[in-house]
């Protein structure tokens, strides 16, 4: 039931006039901060596609969080970013460092 959740979210934020938007693998209870990985790939996954199925480009973040929710785990981290890049892996995810890079004034 949450991927269509996330998927109404997406178009919602369209809708109301946005060009962007982010989703994360937390879950904001406290007692499992963190959804299970398939259902996170799920939701990253519908939120995907509403994006794509707007009539203008659509800027969707996909967000780990285990580090931020008290778990530590470098492992798991990256093979949820991985897997939300829908298996383009590290090219995606240093794609996106690379862009920030460019756009990111220097301090």
């Amino acid at each position: 039931m949450i991927p269509p959740t996330a998927r109404k979210r997406s178009l919602s934020a369209a809708q109301a006039g946005l060009v962007g938007g982010s989703i994360e693998d937390a879950t904001g209870r406290a007692d499992d901060p963190i959804y299970p990985f398939a259902l996170a790939v799920e939701r990253v996954a519908a939120a995907v596609q509403a994006a794509r199925a707007l009539p203008f480009p659509f800027v969707l973040t996909a967000r780990a969080e285990n580090f931020i929710n008290g778990r530590p785990d470098l492992a798991d981290t990256l093979r949820r970013l991985e897997a939300f890049c829908g298996g383009r892996g590290r090219r995606a995810l240093r794609a996106g460092t690379q862009v920030a890079r460019r756009h990111s004034k220097p301090s």
